[in-house]
């Protein structure tokens, strides 16, 4: 699996979001003007592991 699928009340989206571990991309922090929602723990700790794998 390559992607981690979460819905939006254990974000704080509005819908369903995901993450594509396969298309890892920079991104500069002068992209992000304001907080639209949060990874919990558990979402960041498993999708660092499989960038790592995938690395």
């Amino acid at each position: 699996m390559t992607w981690a699928s979460r819905p939006a009340e254990s974000t704080g989206l509005q819908k369903p979001s995901w993450a594509m571990v396969e298309h890892v991309r920079s991104v500069s922090p002068h992209r992000f003007t304001a907080r639209i929602g949060i990874a919990p723990d558990e979402i960041v700790h498993e999708v660092t592991d499989w960038i790592t794998d995938s690395i």
